[in-house]
C-alpha cells in the first residue's frame, strides 16, 4: 500500500514539475488560454493554435510603396502581392518545422496568412513547446471557437413593427434619409460589400441577382468554418446584416441602405454564432484579395476572451493599405447591455481598432486602420443602452503602444452611430420573409451600405476620405466627438452630397452591327460602345480624357482610350462609339460585366475619377437545378441514399441563358469517401433552348458504413462548344435517427445544476457499424413552452449512457419565455461518445429542465416536441492496406498514375505501386495516367486482410521516326506505314498506339523501301531509319571507228540486260563490275562507281579486225595508192561504216552507210600512213593508204 502511494505521488510530482518548467520557459509566448488547454490535453491530442511571427511588414513602408499609385485596384494588387511575398519568405523556417512533424501527425491543417504574418494549425503539446522556443515566434495562442455574437435572438416580423407607412420601408432606412439618395440615382451599384458573419440566405428574393459571382466559388463566397462552399445561413444573423446592406424590397419591405450593391457571403461563424479568430482573418484576406471594397463585421471578441489584438490591428492596417474599409460593430456590452466589462475594455475586438481618419477631437496620438466602429441608436436618436462605449487604449499592445489613457482620453470610440433597435431585415428561414433584431450588429451594416453609396458616386475614395465624410456629415448627438455617440448618427444624404466627384456615367448604348446587330452582348462579337457622361463636379472640367477597363475575363477591350474634351458644370454629353471591345466565344449567359470608366483632366491637377456601369451577357448558361434520389428499384424506395444502398441520382439541368446551347457533354465527380458515382464516361445530351430543361441519370452507391447525414459535394461540369459550366451541389446520404416516441417532458427540478430529474429523460439509440471509432456527435432539438408558461433560463443537456460515454460538460441555456414559444438548439462536435468503443448500439439521453418565475407563475411544463430530437454520430472506420500494382499492356510498371478510391488519392512509384488505406467493404477505384486509358468506377472489395490489385492500364504509345539516307540527308517526304496503315507524307509521329508490336515500312522517292518492326515497352519510342538512295546508270557506247553503238548488250553485277538497254535504274551506291558486248567489236570489261548522283558512263569498243587488204583486194579497192590530192575507194555492197584514221587514232574521215564508190579529197591530210576500216555485215575490213607529195 505504501509503495503504490509513493509511486503515484512521484508521477504526479513529475507531471507538475514538467508543467511548471514548460510554463516558465515559454510564459511570454504561450498565452494563458493555450496553457490552460495544454494542461488538460493528452500528449497525443492536437490543439488548434495561432502562431504570430515577430516580423511584420512595416505599415509605413507599405504606404510608401503605393504612394504614386492612384488606381485602387492596382493598389490592392500591389499590397496583396507584397504581403504574400513577405510572409512566404518569413514563414519558411516555421513551415519547415511543421512539415517535419506531418508524417507523425503532430501537426495538421496548416493555414498561412499574409494580412498578418501568422500561421494557424493543429499541434500536439510537444510541438507547441518546440514552436514557442523558436526565436522568430512572438505569440502562440489557443484558436478556440468563441461565441462572438451578443444580443437577443431574432423575432418574426409582426404587423406594427418598425416600417414606414405607405412606402413599406424599414424605419432605419428612411431615418437616415436614404430614399433621397436613391432619388439622385445612387444605390451602391458596382460596389462589393463582404458580409463576414453566419452566412447569407442567397436565395432570398430581396438579394437575388446581386450576390457576388466567381467561377471558382459557386455559392457567392466561402465557408471558413467548415472549409467548403456552403455559405448558407442557419442562424439568421448574417442574412439580416446582408439585408440591411442591400435588401431591395422585392418581397415587400425595403431593408437595404444600398439596394444595388453586391453581397459577398463569407461564412466565418457557425450557426450558433461561434467562430475562430483565424477563420475571420481568413475571411478578411479572401475579401481583400477578391476585390471587396467594404467589409461588414457584426461580430467581436470580448476583452475577457483575450483576443490577439496585435494581430487584429495588423490585419486591419494592411486591409486599409489595400484600399479596403470596414464597418465594425462596437458590441452590446454597454451599461444596459449583455456584458459587464467597463471601458477601456468595453468595445469588442476588432471594433477597438482605430479608424482610417483621425478626428480633430482625437487628442491621444496613434495610428490608423480600416475599422469604422459603429454604435447603435434608437428611433429617437438616443444611444441604445446596450451599445458599447469608449474610450479604448492600445498603450500596452506591442508594437503599437499608442492611444494612451492620459486624463481618461485614449482612443475615442465609436466613430459613428446608426439605427440599431428593432431593425427589420431579411430572414434566413424564408426566401420572402423578414425578422426584427436589435444590436450594434444591425447598425454596422447600415454604415457599410452607406459606404457603398459613397463609393458608387466616387469609386476612388480612400478609406480615410470615406471615414472623414461619414463623421463630418453625421448628425451630432452631442458636442464634438465622444465615447458614446462618436461623431454622431449617420446621415446618408449628407454623406453622399459631401462625397467629392468628377464625371458620372449616365447611360450607354451598344453597337454590335458586326455581329447579329441585336444591341446585346453575345459570344464572339466585336462591339462599339457609346456612353453618356455628366459633370457632377462643382466647377467646369477641361481637356478630359477617359479610358475603359473591366475585370471580366471574357471581355477584351481593343479601343480603351477616348478624348472627352470640356464639360460645363452639370453638363451632360453623349459620346458616340468611343470604346470598342471583343467578346469571348465562351462567355456564359447572365454573366455580369462591370465596365469602369476612368477620367481625368489633362489641363488641371485634378484627381482621377471613376464611374461604372453594368452589362449582362446574352448567351447560353447551364445550371444544375438540384436532384432527387430514386431508390425504388435497388433500395427501399424512401427517396434517400441509405448506407449500402444503390440508387439513381436524377439531376435536372436547365439552360437559363438567352441563347441555345450546343450539344452537351456532362460529367459528375465527388471526392467523398462514402459515396461513388457510377459514371465512367460523360453523358451526352442534345442542345437546350433557353428555358429548356433536361434530366440526366447517374447511378450512385453508398458505402455500407456511411455515417448518417453524411454531406458530400458533387461537382458537375457541362461542356457545350466553347462553353464550360461548373457547379457544385451538396448531397446528403442517409437520414439521422429521430426520437419518435412522443413529446419529452421537462423535469420538475428548478435547479438544473444538480443534473437530477423527476421524470425519465428522452432515450434514443444509434446503431453504428462494428469497429467504428466515434469522432463527434451533433445534436438538434426544439424546446417548446406551453401556453401561459413563464420560463426563465431554460436548461438542457445530452448524455451518452453507453459504456465510455459521458454527459455534456456544460448546460445549454435558452431564452426566456413569458408565454408559449419554441427555441431551437443545435450543437456540433460534442465528444460525449468518443469513449464508446466497438460500434453497435450507442445510447443517448436528452435531459430537459425548466425554471419558472416566482409565486403565482404558471407551472406548466416545457417539453421537446415529438420528432424534433435528432442525433448525428460522426465516426471513422478501421482502415486496411490496399496495394495497387499498375502495369501497361506490355507488362511494364506505370509510374505516376493517380489511383483514387473515394477521397483517397495516391500516386504510383517507380515500381508502379500505390498504397491506399481504406475501410472494409465495397469500393470503386479510378486510375488515370498521362497517355493511358482511364479506368473509372472499377469495383473491388476490401477485407481486414488487405488487398492487392493488379491492374493493366492500356498505354497509348507514341512513336516518332527520324528518316535520313546514308548521306545524312533528311527526307521530309517519306511515307511511313504501320501495320498496313499509311500515314501522310512527312508525318513522322504516330500517337495513341495500343498494340505492343508493330510492323512498319518507310518509303521515299529514289530510295529503297525499309521494312522493320517496333516493340513497345514502358516508354514511347524514337526510331531512326536510314534509307539507301537509288540512282540511275546510263551507258554511252561508241566504236573506235567513231560511231555510236546502239545494239550492245550490257551485263552489270551479274545481270544481263536486253540488247540496246543502256539505262539501268534503282542502283544503290557501290562499285559494280560490268561488261559490254556488241557485234563486230571486242567485249569490254570494267567497273563503275555509284556514289550520290546519277552516272553517265562512256565505253568505247574496239572493232574486230579481219586483216589489211592489198591494193588489188577485190573486197576494197584503194587507188591511187600512194595518193596525193584525192583517193578513190570502192566498197563492198554491205558496207555500213567507213573511217580513215592516222597512226595516232585521230579520225580524219568517217561516214555512215557510205556509197559503194567514194572519192575522198585529201587536202589537209599530211604525208604518212592512214588506216582504212570498213564495217561490213561480216566484220571489219582494213587497209592502208599512203600519201606522198
Amino acid at each position: 500500500m505504501h509503495n503504490t502511494f509513493s509511486r503515484h505521488f512521484l508521477l504526479i510530482l513529475v507531471f507538475f514539475i514538467l508543467t511548471g518548467s514548460f510554463n516558465h520557459l515559454h510564459s511570454g509566448v504561450i498565452t494563458p488560454a493555450l496553457q490552460q488547454k495544454i494542461d488538460h490535453t493528452l500528449p497525443e491530442e492536437k490543439i488548434r493554435i495561432n502562431i504570430r511571427l515577430k516580423d511584420q511588414y512595416p505599415a509605413d513602408a507599405l504606404q510608401h510603396l503605393t504612394r504614386d499609385i492612384h488606381e485602387k485596384e492596382q493598389i490592392r494588387k500591389v499590397v496583396t502581392r507584397e504581403l504574400k511575398d513577405f510572409s512566404r519568405h518569413s514563414q519558411q523556417d516555421l513551415l519547415a518545422l511543421l512539415e517535419n512533424q506531418l508524417p507523425g501527425k503532430a501537426a495538421g491543417q496548416v493555414r498561412t496568412f499574409w494580412l498578418v504574418n501568422l500561421v494557424s494549425c493543429y499541434a500536439s503539446r510537444d510541438l507547441i513547446e518546440q514552436i514557442a522556443a523558436q526565436p522568430y515566434v512572438a505569440r502562440v495562442d489557443y484558436d478556440r471557437m468563441e461565441h462572438v455574437l451578443s444580443g437577443p435572438p431574432p423575432t418574426p416580423l409582426h404587423t406594427g413593427d418598425k416600417l414606414e407607412p405607405r412606402t413599406n420601408t424599414a424605419w432605419n432606412v428612411s431615418h437616415i434619409n436614404t430614399p433621397l439618395v436613391w432619388e439622385q440615382g445612387y444605390t451602391g451599384a458596382g460596389v462589393v460589400v463582404a458580409v463576414l458573419d453566419t452566412g447569407v440566405n442567397s436565395e432570398h428574393t430581396d438579394l437575388a441577382g446581386r450576390m457576388w459571382q466567381h467561377p471558382d466559388f459557386p455559392n457567392h463566397g466561402y465557408n471558413f468554418v467548415d472549409n467548403n462552399h456552403n455559405t448558407h445561413d442557419g442562424q439568421s444573423h448574417g442574412t439580416h446584416c446582408a439585408g440591411t446592406v442591400a435588401g431591395n424590397g422585392t418581397s415587400g419591405t425595403a431593408t437595404g441602405i444600398a439596394p444595388g450593391a453586391t453581397i459577398m457571403a463569407l461564412k466565418v461563424l457557425n450557426d450558433q454564432g461561434s467562430g475562430t479568430e483565424s477563420g475571420v482573418w481568413a475571411g478578411i484576406e479572401f475579401a481583400v484579395e477578391h476585390g471587396a471594397q467594404v467589409l461588414s463585421l457584426s461580430l467581436g471578441w470580448p476583452y475577457s476572451a483575450n483576443p490577439d489584438r496585435a494581430a487584429w490591428r495588423t490585419v486591419m492596417v494592411n486591409a486599409m493599405n489595400a484600399g479596403v474599409i470596414a464597418a465594425v460593430a462596437a458590441g452590446n456590452e454597454g451599461q444596459g447591455g449583455f456584458g459587464t466589462q467597463p471601458p477601456p475594455n468595453n468595445i469588442r475586438t476588432p471594433g477597438d481598432c482605430p479608424g482610417p481618419w483621425s478626428h480633430p477631437d482625437q487628442l491621444a496620438a496613434g495610428g490608423n486602420s480600416a475599422v469604422v466602429t459603429v454604435g447603435a441608436t434608437t428611433d429617437t436618436d438616443e444611444v441604445a443602452s446596450f451599445s458599447s462605449i469608449g474610450p479604448v487604449t492600445w498603450q500596452n499592445v506591442a508594437p503599437f503602444n499608442d492611444y494612451e489613457l492620459e486624463d481618461n482620453t485614449g482612443l475615442l470610440a465609436p466613430d459613428v452611430v446608426a439605427p440599431g433597435t428593432q431593425i427589420v431585415s431579411l430572414s434566413h428561414a424564408s426566401n420572402t420573409g423578414y425578422v426584427s433584431m436589435s444590436g450594434t450588429s444591425m447598425a454596422a451594416p447600415a454604415v457599410a451600405g452607406l459606404m457603398a453609396l459613397m463609393l458608387e458616386k466616387n469609386p476612388l475614395l480612400t478609406p480615410a476620405e470615406i471615414s472623414r465624410v461619414l463623421e463630418e456629415s453625421a448628425l451630432a448627438l452631442d458636442e464634438g466627438k465622444n465615447n458614446q455617440s462618436g461623431s454622431g448618427r449617420i446621415d446618408a444624404l449628407a454623406a453622399v452630397v459631401a462625397t467629392p466627384a468628377g464625371i458620372r456615367y449616365i447611360d450607354h448604348t451598344l453597337n454590335d452591327s458586326q455581329g447579329n446587330d441585336n444591341g446585346l452582348i453575345n459570344p464572339g462579337e466585336t462591339i462599339s460602345l457609346s456612353v453618356t457622361i455628366q459633370n457632377i463636379a462643382d466647377e467646369p472640367l477641361n481637356d478630359v480624357v477617359a479610358w475603359l477597363e473591366t475585370s471580366s475575363p471574357f471581355i477584351t477591350i481593343t479601343q480603351p482610350n477616348a478624348i472627352l474634351g470640356d464639360f460645363l458644370t452639370d453638363e451632360t454629353i453623349e459620346f458616340t462609339e468611343i470604346f470598342t471591345f471583343e467578346v469571348s466565344d465562351s462567355i456564359p449567359g447572365n454573366h455580369k460585366i462591370v465596365f469602369d470608366i476612368y477620367a481625368t483632366s489633362q489641363r488641371d491637377t485634378l484627381p482621377t475619377w471613376k464611374t461604372s456601369f453594368l452589362e449582362m451577357a446574352h448567351a447560353p448558361f447551364v445550371h444544375f437545378d438540384g436532384f432527387e434520389v430514386d431508390d425504388s428499384e435497388y433500395g427501399n424506395n424512401d427517396g434517400v441514399l441509405d448506407p449500402g444502398e444503390t440508387a439513381l441520382l436524377l439531376v435536372t439541368l436547365e439552360n437559363s441563358g438567352q441563347m441555345p446551347t450546343q450539344a452537351l457533354s456532362v460529367r459528375a465527380e465527388t471526392s467523398s469517401a462514402w459515396i461513388t458515382l457510377l459514371l465512367a464516361e460523360p453523358l451526352q445530351l442534345p442542345a437546350l433552348d433557353p428555358g429548356e430543361t433536361a434530366q440526366i441519370v447517374i447511378p450512385v452507391v453508398s458505402s455500407q458504413v456511411t455515417p448518417h447525414e453524411t454531406l458530400a459535394w458533387i461537382e458537375f461540369t457541362a461542356t457545350s462548344g466553347a462553353h464550360t459550366f461548373d457547379q457544385t451541389l451538396p448531397f446528403v446520404a442517409g437520414l439521422a435517427p429521430l426520437y419518435t416516441l412522443g413529446d419529452i417532458p421537462s423535469t420538475l427540478n428548478t435547479d438544473p445544476n444538480t443534473l437530477s430529474q423527476a421524470l425519465e429523460p428522452g432515450q434514443m439509440s444509434v446503431t453504428l457499424p462494428g469497429g467504428a471509432t466515434i469522432t463527434g456527435v451533433d445534436v438538434e432539438y426544439e424546446i417548446t413552452s406551453m401556453a401561459g408558461a413563464w420560463v426563465r433560463e431554460q436548461r438542457s443537456y445530452v448524455r451518452c449512457v453507453s459504456p465510455g460515454g459521458i454527459a455534456e460538460s456544460a448546460l445549454a441555456s435558452g431564452p426566456n419565455f413569458y408565454h408559449e414559444g419554441t427555441a431551437q438548439y443545435k450543437r456540433t462536435g460534442l465528444t460525449i461518445a468518443n469513449g464508446v468503443e466497438g460500434g453497435g448500439e450507442v445510447e443517448f439521453e436528452l435531459h430537459v429542465f425548466r425554471t419558472f418565475g416566482g409565486s403565482g407563475s404558471n407551472t406548466d411544463y416545457t417539453f421537446v416536441p415529438d420528432s424534433t430530437w435528432k442525433i448525428i454520430v460522426h465516426y471513422t472506420m478501421p482502415e486496411y492496406d490496399v496495394l495497387f500494382k499498375v502495369e501497361n499492356q506490355a507488362g511494364y510498371p506505370v509510374q505516376g498514375a493517380q489511383v483514387k478510391a473515394g477521397n483517397i488519392l495516391a500516386e504510383t512509384n517507380t515500381l508502379g505501386e500505390a498504397h491506399l488505406q481504406l475501410f472494409e467493404g465495397t469500393h470503386y477505384y479510378n486510375i488515370t495516367a498521362p497517355d493511358h486509358h482511364t479506368l473509372m468506377v472499377q469495383p473491388f472489395e476490401v477485407t481486414p486482410e488487405g488487398k492487392t490489385l493488379e491492374v493493366s492500364l492500356i498505354r497509348q504509345f507514341s512513336v516518332t521516326f527520324s528518316v535520313t539516307n546514308v548521306h545524312g540527308h533528311v527526307l521530309p517526304d517519306a511515307i511511313i506505314s504501320l501495320n498496313g496503315q499509311t500515314g501522310s507524307p512527312g508525318d513522322y509521329t504516330f500517337n495513341k498506339l495500343e498494340e505492343i508490336s508493330w510492323e512498319f515500312s518507310v518509303e521515299a522517292h529514289r530510295h529503297l523501301t525499309y521494312e522493320g518492326e517496333i516493340q513497345f515497352g514502358a516508354d514511347d519510342l524514337q526510331v531512326d531509319v536510314v534509307l539507301v538512295p537509288i540512282y540511275d546508270l546510263r551507258f554511252e557506247i561508241n566504236s573506235e571507228l567513231g560511231f555510236e553503238i546502239t545494239d550492245a548488250v550490257i551485263t552489270l553485277d551479274g545481270t544481263t540486260f536486253q540488247q540496246g538497254v543502256y539505262q539501268i535504274e534503282d542502283l544503290v551506291p557501290g562499285i559494280y563490275p560490268f561488261s559490254v558486248s556488241a557485234p563486230n567489236h571486242r567485249d569490254y570489261n570494267g567497273f563503275v562507281q555509284i556514289h550520290d548522283e546519277d552516272v553517265v558512263f562512256e565505253v568505247t569498243l574496239r572493232p574486230l579486225e579481219t586483216g589489211i587488204t592489198a591494193p588489188d583486194n577485190p573486197i576494197v579497192q584503194i587507188f591511187p595508192n600512194p595518193a596525193s590530192e584525192t583517193v578513190n575507194v570502192v566498197l563492198p555492197e554491205n558496207s555500213r561504216h567507213i573511217t580513215f584514221s592516222d597512226m595516232h587514232g585521230r579520225v580524219l574521215f568517217s561516214r555512215e552507210k557510205p556509197e559503194k564508190r567514194l572519192m575522198i579529197d585529201l587536202s589537209g591530210w599530211d604525208e604518212g600512213i592512214y588506216i582504212l576500216q570498213v564495217l561490213t555485215r561480216d566484220g571489219v575490213v582494213s587497209g592502208k593508204l599512203q600519201i606522198t607529195r
